[in-house]
């Protein structure tokens, strides 16, 4: 808002903030966010003040955007120490906090969701459809609590580059007592379907990634009296 009240007017209220994010950095910001960040540069004292009701005031008419960019620099340098600062293995919002090295992307199913190769592609399917509506929802929800347009594509992009950097593929299975060992060809257990678990693992051109464990399956449903999700 401080970029706005220096470039465009002196005199502005948070929707005229939201408009120039959006027309000159590609930005949606929720106009709370913007009332919040009012909020608080009000509590300074010395850069803006209130004159009417929704209207605001650049009170430093000196201000220059380098001064902002100084200023900027420096509450950037603060933010980055105080997470530095924090202990190890506290949740982000933005990124999963546990790291894996040498990363492989495992995607498996149990023998009583797969038990062939065919099997294994509906059910590779399914996951890949299902979680690009559940993506969908999920960005909706973060949409309505204030997160940005920049801010969401962000995280896509950080994951797209993630899965971009696979350099092999294996499809196969694990015996009964696999654990964590590399996938075995199909064709050995071939009438047989003695293993643990069947799928494909993504092996990755990377040192290190984000640990992502979590589940994905069809079961009861438990929302009988409840209306669907309308975000598609």
């Amino acid at each position: 808002m401080l970029e706005y009240a220096i470039k465009c007017a002196e005199r502005f209220t948070p929707s005229d903030v939201v408009v120039y994010a959006r027309k000159e950095c590609g930005l949606e910001i929720d106009n709370r966010r913007v009332y919040d960040a009012i909020q608080r540069l009000l509590k300074r004292g010395h850069l803006i003040k209130k004159i009417n009701p929704g209207w605001y005031e650049l009170v430093d008419r000196n201000l220059t955007l380098k001064d902002l960019e100084t200023v900027c620099s420096r509450a950037k340098q603060r933010l980055l120490a105080k997470v530095a600062e924090q202990p190890r293995g506290k949740e982000s919002e933005l990124d999963p906090c546990e790291r894996v090295r040498d990363p492989v992307i495992r995607l498996h199913f149990y023998p009583r969701s797969a038990r062939s190769l065919g099997d294994l592609h509906y059910c590779l399917a399914v996951v890949r459809y299902a979680s690009g509506r559940a993506l969908k929802c999920v960005e909706a929800e973060m949409r309505e609590k204030g997160y940005s347009v920049h801010a969401i594509r962000s995280i896509r992009r950080r994951a797209r580059e993630l899965v971009n950097r696979v350099r092999d593929c294996r499809v196969g299975a694990h015996p009964q007592r696999g654990g964590e060992r590399e996938l075995l060809p199909l064709v050995l257990f071939e009438g047989v379907k003695a293993y643990k678990e069947i799928g494909v693992d993504l092996i990755l051109d990377a040192e290190e990634a984000p640990r992502v464990s979590g589940k994905v399956y069809i079961g009861k449903n438990p929302y009988r009296a409840r209306e669907p999700c309308n975000v598609f």
